[in-house]
């Protein structure tokens, strides 16, 4: 009898597992546990800052890079070299832009009162 109860328990964990839906959503914009507001998940607008034409077109200029890699992988012999390259640019792009936002947020942490 206690071999069929823990045969029966296992079974019952198994299937429950075995069928469990997971958690699909954690940042609660579907579903019913929204704890709180979500807007400070957002890294767009990340401290209400908006994104400078620079940013913009710098962001622009990495998506080009990205679509002449991808357009230079479709061909039988890709060059590798142009890829290297443009993979090399990509990045300099985006330690620039990197670079430009830690001096907004520094400029922007000096405008702040101090909050000991």
């Amino acid at each position: 009898m206690k071999k069929l109860a823990v045969v029966g328990v296992m079974v019952l964990a198994l299937g429950a597992t075995a069928f469990a839906r997971g958690h699909r959503n954690w940042n609660g914009s579907e579903g019913m546990h929204n704890f709180g507001n979500t807007s400070c998940q957002s890294s767009s607008n990340h401290m209400n800052f908006k994104r400078s034409t620079e940013m913009e077109k710098s962001s622009i200029l990495i998506g080009e890079k990205k679509l002449e890699i991808r357009k230079e992988m479709l061909k039988d012999s890709p060059d590798w070299n142009k890829i290297e390259k443009l993979n090399t640019e990509i990045s300099t792009e985006r330690g620039k832009m990197r670079t430009a936002g830690m001096k907004a947020r520094f400029e922007y942490n000096k405008t702040l009162p101090n909050q000991n």
